[in-house]
């Protein structure tokens, strides 16, 4: 991915980050429910369980810290994407940043003859020439 810095100081990176950080919160919970199940079997006793029990407790809050921090990412980026002044790119960033799609979705659902790659140079192009602080 380009890490070019916007004028206004935003980088692509930036903006990819609320995606690679759902991933993250995902596998963190499928980690812990893998846990829970060794943990709170269902028909056998499980002698590890208390020394797992404070392992989980902390996986519980670590998540916690994480979809918080998701959801202040996430309005920083509803923010930014809003004062963007081209509806055309606002889209495309929204269905890139916001829904996670790839770029081939983002042209398909964009449709009017976009192309995987001229959306994402249209984004690219904006964050070099227009970008703004988040």
């Amino acid at each position: 991915m380009n890490e070019s810095r916007s004028a206004d100081g935003v980088t692509l990176r930036e903006l990819s980050q609320l995606r690679d950080l759902q991933r993250e919160i995902r596998l963190d919970t499928e980690r812990l429910n893998r846990l829970d199940v060794t943990l709170y079997p269902s028909v056998r006793l499980n002698p590890d369980r208390a020394a797992l029990a404070p392992y989980a407790a902390e996986i519980r809050d670590v998540i916690r810290d994480k979809r918080a921090r998701c959801l202040r990412e996430r309005l920083r980026l509803e923010r930014y994407i809003a004062s963007v002044d081209d509806s055309l790119v606002r889209m495309a960033m929204t269905l890139r940043f916001l829904d996670g799609m790839h770029w081939r979705a983002v042209a398909m659902r964009i449709g009017g003859g976009n192309t995987e790659d001229s959306v994402k140079k249209m984004v690219y192009r904006y964050i070099r020439q227009h970008g703004k602080s988040l």
